[in-house]
């Protein structure tokens, strides 16, 4: 599974959603590992009183391929207390403004300044925190993010936090941007149905012992459409792949197993381009 590293936000703010009770000075500070703070200094906080949400959004995950299909999201905040005693609360996805999916919680105590600065990890790469609708266009926008809340647990507390960030774990499935210079030859009369993408979504059809060419060399064949390709008879295709990694046999089995649906004896030539 890929993922895009650890990234930080490049916008933050502040804000009171229900019932919070202190406001952060110098959410800015969150951008980055530099030892700089957003933090809570108010004497009114106090035992059970929750910040407001810091809210961290615009990541750069312009590296995220836009058909990526969202895994999981990991979000890491560094913070310590100085005063009274500090805990986590809860974070939550956030997109054009508005809470989304469920609410994560960890209820770990902060540890005191200076000996025991520490990390949460928030989610994990397999949990999109309950938001159904995600997806790489939504992760890719710059109102997309995180919003973290912690509570006091003790009497003037002081809270601290360094940065918050973001890892986004994905998967891509292969669209078959075909492009192919090794032959594959489908003999004895073969059925192949697929998506394709041409100019036209209508069903193409090629009559028995099929030799079937791409005009002006290499031949960009993405297969996403869901019309149908039907080739019968013995087929002779001289076509270039990209597939990384993958040797030509692997390709052939993959397609032959994907593609082939049924074999007739018949035999005829047509050419297509």
């Amino acid at each position: 599974m890929a993922n895009t590293a650890a990234t930080y936000p490049g916008t933050t703010a502040t804000t009171k959603y229900s019932g919070e009770n202190n406001t952060w000075s110098d959410s800015g500070n969150i951008v980055s590992d530099n030892a700089s703070y957003a933090s809570i200094t108010a004497s009114t906080f106090d035992n059970t009183d929750i910040s407001y949400g810091l809210t961290a959004t615009n990541f750069d995950f312009s590296s995220l391929p836009s058909g990526a299909t969202i895994n999981g999201i990991v979000v890491e905040v560094e913070r310590y207390y100085a005063n009274g005693t500090v805990s986590d609360y809860q974070a939550r996805l956030i997109y054009g403004g508005t809470l989304q999916g469920t609410a994560q919680t960890t209820g770990t105590n902060w540890g005191a300044f200076p000996s025991s600065v520490g990390i949460v990890t928030i989610g994990s790469s397999t949990s999109n925190w309950g938001y159904t609708g995600i997806s790489a266009t939504i992760v890719k926008t710059s109102t997309f993010g995180v919003v973290y809340w912690c509570q006091s647990t003790g009497t003037d507390s002081d809270a601290f936090v360094d940065y918050i960030r973001m890892t986004v774990y994905y998967t891509v499935s292969i669209d078959y941007p075909i492009s192919i210079t090794t032959n594959l030859s489908l003999s004895a009369s073969t059925t192949v149905a697929r998506a394709y993408h041409r100019a036209s979504t209508a069903n193409l059809s090629l009559a028995p012992s099929a030799t079937i060419t791409f005009d002006g060399g290499a031949v960009d064949y993405p297969i996403s459409c869901t019309a149908n390709l039907s080739l019968s008879a013995s087929v002779s295709k001289s076509i270039d792949y990209n597939r990384s990694s993958t040797s030509l046999l692997s390709v052939l089995s993959t397609l032959l197993r994907s593609w082939a649906h049924s074999w007739t004896n018949t035999r005829q030539t047509k050419r297509w381009d």
